[in-house]
């Protein structure tokens, strides 16, 4: 069951189109286990961000091959 929460709480954070922020907010209200509030709490209180998820289809389409991976702008943490 906190497996299943934690899947659900990563596609809320990561996968749903919305800003972290906006995300971590939402979540609050959504998922109350030990694992999800550690998690929400270590994502708030991230001082450099935190990595998020990358759609590879996305990536391999959006940016031609001879590009820096610096350059992309996906690969930068989100602060919040």
């Amino acid at each position: 069951e906190a497996r299943n929460e934690l899947r659900k709480l990563y596609h809320l954070l990561f996968r749903s189109g919305k800003n972290l922020k906006n995300a971590v907010a939402c979540a609050r209200g959504q998922f109350n286990s030990e694992f999800s509030i550690k998690l929400l709490d270590f994502i708030e209180s991230s001082k450099r961000g935190v990595c998020t998820h990358i759609n590879r289809r996305f990536h391999d389409t959006k940016f031609s091959p001879d590009q820096k991976e610096e350059e992309n702008p996906h690969d930068q943490p989100q602060n919040l």
